[in-house]
């Protein structure tokens, strides 16, 4: 909480306590601004209150938990699979195709090729 003197632009900041309670002790008569603040809420001001010499001045505050602004975020995501066949005919020719042979079909060959004649 933060109180300003208007004519002589002097500030003083206390602390609430646990219930919100404030007092600002010894201040000269004057007319002040009253700024009350607390995170997570909107700010609530006081002009021209008016502190005089023989009594005590109470300024009662009511915050407003503050608004967040959040901006949409949209996300495209593409397929990861194409699935119309006309665009995918024109990849891989034949020949390519027949030279691109799995693991398991090359083992195979691989592997008969190794053995001993009967």
């Amino acid at each position: 909480m933060t109180i300003t003197s208007l004519a002589t632009a002097v500030e003083r900041r206390v602390t609430t306590d646990t219930e919100g309670n404030y007092t600002v002790p010894l201040v000269p008569p004057a007319t002040y601004r009253v700024r009350v603040t607390a995170g997570g809420f909107n700010s609530a001001v006081f002009d021209s209150v008016q502190v005089v010499i023989t009594e005590t001045t109470t300024v009662n505050a009511e915050l407003t938990v503050a608004g967040v602004i959040v901006e949409p975020v949209i996300v495209r995501i593409a397929p990861l699979i194409q699935k119309t066949a006309h665009s995918l005919a024109g990849l891989l020719s034949r020949a390519q195709c027949q030279s691109c042979r799995s693991p398991r079909a090359t083992s195979r060959r691989f592997s008969r090729s190794r053995r001993a004649p009967l």
